[in-house]
This record gives C-alpha cells, sequence and structure tokens, in this order.
C-alpha cells in the first residue's frame, strides 16, 4: 500500500519566479514466505508436496516528509529539493527476528543558465536512499543494509527556436552502496557497491503537422567496486554498455481519417554479461526490437464519444526471442505482445 499527497504553489518573490512541491508520502509492506523442501521433488505425477521448514515474515512501514523549489531568476534555472525518510522495518527468519529503524535525509541541487541562443548547460547534484522493501540476508538472519547513493551530472540543452525541438546531452556519475541482487547460484540476496558513469543523448519533437518523435542513445558503464575479488572492476551483469531507441507517432489532424493516430518505434538493447564472472557461454547478445501502436479517438467521429479512446499496443513486433542471462540464471525475451484498451477521460 502507498499513498502520495501534496501541495503545489506557484508565486513571485523579488525578481524570481517560484514552483514549490511538498508533500508527505507513505507506505506499508507485509509477507510471509514459506518454504519447504524434500526428496522426492521430481516425481512421474508432479503430485509430491514437501513438508515446510522455512518460514520468513516481514513487516515494513515508511513515511517521508519532502519539498522541493523550482527557481526561475532572470537567464538562471535552479532546482533544490530535501526529503528526510522514517523506515521501520520488523522481520523473523528460521524463529528469529529483530527490526530495524532508519532515519535519513537526502537532498539534490541543480543550477542552469539560459543563454541567447537558446542553449542552457546545467550541472546538478544527489543523494539517495532506497529501503530494499521484502528482502533478507540469507544466512546471517540480518535485513539487507539500505542502498545509499551520490550521483551528479553535467550536462547541456538546447532548444531549437520555433520548431518546439529539444536535443540534450549529459554525462553522469553514479555512486551505490549497498545495491541489492538476487544471487541465483547461492539462491540468496547478496550486496554490492557499484560506480556507474557514461553518457546519455536525447532529442524530442513535438510538430504542428502532427508529427512527434523521441530518440535516446546511451553508454553505461557499471563497475562494480565492492563484491568478491573475483567480480571487482567488472561489469555489472545485465548491464549493456550501449542501448538506443526511436519512436515516431503521427497523428491525422483534419479530414475524415482526423483521430486516427500511428506510431512506430526501435529498440537497441547492446550485448552484456550473463554473470558478474564474464561466464562466457552465458553471454547476452545484443537484440533489436521493434514495437507499435495503433488508436483512434471516438470523440472526432461524435460529439457523444468524447474522451473516449481506443488503442493497441505491439511490443516485439517481429517476435524477435533469444536467451538473456541474469546473474547466472537464463531465461528468454518475452515475446510478440499485443494489449488492447479503451481509454475514457473526463
Amino acid at each position: 500500500m502507498a499513498t502520495d499527497t501534496y501541495l503545489e504553489a506557484e508565486f513571485q518573490h523579488g525578481a524570481a519566479q517560484h514552483k514549490l512541491i511538498g508533500g508527505i508520502d507513505y507506505s506499508f509492506m507485509e509477507y510471509t514466505s514459506r518454504q519447504g523442501d524434500g526428496p522426492n521433488r521430481f516425481t512421474p505425477t508432479s503430485t509430491y508436496v514437501p513438508a515446510i521448514n522455512y518460514v520468513e515474515t516481514q513487516k515494513q512501514s515508511s513515511i517521508g516528509l519532502y519539498v522541493q523549489d523550482q527557481i526561475e531568476l532572470d537567464a538562471w534555472r535552479i532546482g533544490l529539493g530535501l526529503r528526510h525518510d522514517w523506515h521501520d522495518s520488523d522481520y523473523t527468519s528460521a524463529g528469529t527476528g529483530g527490526s530495524r529503524n532508519d532515519s535519513v535525509t537526502t537532498g539534490r541541487a541543480s543550477i542552469g543558465y539560459v543563454t541567447s541562443w537558446n542553449v542552457m548547460p546545467y550541472i546538478s547534484y544527489g543523494t539517495s536512499y532506497f529501503a530494499n522493501t521484502g528482502v533478507i540476508l540469507a544466512g546471517t538472519q540480518s535485513q539487507a543494509n539500505p542502498t545509499r547513493g551520490k550521483q551528479y551530472e553535467i550536462g547541456v540543452k538546447y532548444e531549437i527556436p520555433d520548431q518546439n525541438i529539444l536535443l540534450s546531452a549529459a554525462y553522469f556519475d553514479i555512486r551505490q552502496e549497498d545495491a541489492s541482487l538476487y544471487d541465483t547460484n547461492t539462491m540468496s540476496l547478496r550486496q554490492l557497491d557499484l560506480h556507474s558513469r557514461g553518457i546519455e543523448f536525447e532529442v524530442t519533437a513535438s510538430l504542428d503537422n502532427g508529427l512527434s518523435f523521441t530518440g535516446g542513445y546511451s553508454y553505461n558503464d557499471v563497475e562494480i567496486t565492492k563484491q568478491t575479488p573475483a567480480t571487482v572492476g567488472n561489469q555489472l551483469n545485465s548491464s549493456p554498455y550501449h542501448m538506443f531507441s526511436l519512436w515516431a507517432d503521427y497523428e491525422v489532424q483534419s479530414g475524415p481519417l482526423e483521430g486516427l493516430g500511428v506510431g512506430a518505434g526501435v529498440r537497441y538493447v547492446g550485448s552484456s554479461f550473463g554473470d558478474d564472472a564474464h561466464t562466457r557461454v552465458i553471454n547476452n547478445g545484443a537484440r533489436t526490437f521493434v514495437d507499435a501502436a495503433l488508436r483512434y479517438d471516438l470523440g472526432k467521429l461524435n460529439d457523444a464519444m468524447e474522451g473516449v479512446k481506443l488503442q493497441v499496443n505491439a511490443t516485439n513486433l517481429l517476435d524477435e526471442v533469444n536467451q538473456v542471462c541474469t546473474t547466472g540464471y537464463c531465461l528468454f525475451d518475452e515475446g510478440r505482445k499485443l494489449v488492447a484498451s479503451v481509454k475514457y477521460n473526463f
């Protein structure tokens, strides 16, 4: 269960224009895991039910207070944010248990300057906290540590005059302590430190003729900085260096087909390692997926149907299915998927 309640205000203070947001969120999670094992797991009728020999329970609640201010001062763009989390957790594992209580403050800040050429260089820095809900470190009888992070980013944005086209490029550097991953080799949770750095390029456009498109490329080097001697310095498993996506959408603006929209795109996922030890036999090859969408606004056909939209989305349209491995456990990509929906906005 989760709730988020906030207030938003826009006001002028001297020469500065402010957009202030403040709120509180609450989440609660409870689960019980019962596990059993025995000598007859594989039977001809698959009816063997082992006795329960391990029980794990956990309750977690979290309250967060946050405030952020987006400031425009002449050509300056300033962002400030502050958040405080209170997190309580009670757990039992194989008959023993304990509790954990955290009280953590995180924040972020950014500053940019819009030049007369519509170019805005910027820099940002932020810290993060994540409570690793619902996991217990096997064998240690203790809950996983929260994941703490630090990130800074430097980049530039350019808006093409009178075209509603935005181009952006950025370099980022993220450090995480006690990131959590489920290890299929040991069937338990493990924690490790990561250092991620790379570049991103993005373009978004929304043109007057009904055409819009988005595209992006990223290079991401996710290095393991703390784990086992055999894996420190390696790229994290299932983390491709290269990713690319492009999506185009067109909506008919007039005539008998007004309200009809079509979209199509391509996603490229580069090669990656199937485990942190970089075992060659389970490396993941590069993959390319094609997606598409078709929609129709019934309100354009009949005023009485205002707000009703029909839509069909297709992912992996060409049914490209390959093996993909994570922490040594291999599955297959999700095949072609079609989802039809009816939406009503009022």
